[in-house]
């Protein structure tokens, strides 16, 4: 997975859902998963699951 993916995926957080950045662990679990490897992601009640 290279930088240039999270940063794309970034960007449509920012277009779609008008956020500046990922929250919380958000941005590690987003970067898993286009690496194309499984992830689980527990986070807490406003941690960003919806995202």
């Amino acid at each position: 997975m290279s930088d240039d993916s999270l940063q794309e995926a970034q960007e449509v957080l920012r277009r779609v859902f008008g956020h500046a950045g990922f929250r919380g662990l958000q941005a590690p679990v987003i970067a898993e998963v286009l690496a194309g490897r499984p992830a689980l992601a527990v986070l807490p009640t406003g941690g960003g699951k919806s995202v």
